[in-house]
């Protein structure tokens, strides 16, 4: 995948992630606690944007290497995602997608998740002509979630 493709991937990722979001808080509007928890979670990465989803309770921030963080309202980090290229994924984890791959699927918006409750795991579209799954892999190369779109 080239880093063209790549960047975009995590664009539309970023904008799928903003699509029906309330409102933009400008970042002198950032509360302290969540701007705090920001900066600590973003990796020394430059947060880009923030925004504000009231009906969900939570700021979104996109980090200025395609990461986006999800903070709530009080500060709290609830979430970090991060895309990647297939390469990045560890082995075992690439090999639980292999199987899709072999069958001549399409495998695209790879991302790894650090996940306030789910701990951190792995995610992986994968597209044929009939359909598009997302596939949810825990770091020992366990398929622990399938949702098809």
């Amino acid at each position: 995948m080239t880093t063209k493709k790549i960047m975009m991937a995590g664009l539309l990722f970023i904008t799928s992630l903003m699509v029906g979001l309330e409102s933009k808080a400008q970042q002198k509007n950032i509360p302290a606690k969540v701007r705090a928890t920001g900066e600590s979670k973003s990796g020394g990465q430059k947060i880009l944007q923030w925004i504000k989803d009231d009906l969900r309770g939570y700021y979104v921030a996109s980090l200025a290497n395609g990461s986006v963080l999800t903070v709530d309202l009080n500060g709290k980090w609830l979430q970090s995602i991060h895309p990647v290229l297939d390469k990045k994924f560890p082995p075992i984890v690439s090999a639980a997608i292999n199987p899709y791959r072999v069958k001549g699927y399409e495998i695209d918006n790879m991302v790894i998740v650090e996940d306030a409750t789910l701990g951190k795991y792995y995610n992986a579209d994968v597209s044929s002509d009939e359909d598009t799954t997302t596939l949810y892999i825990d770091p020992k190369g366990k398929v622990f979630k399938k949702v098809k779109q």
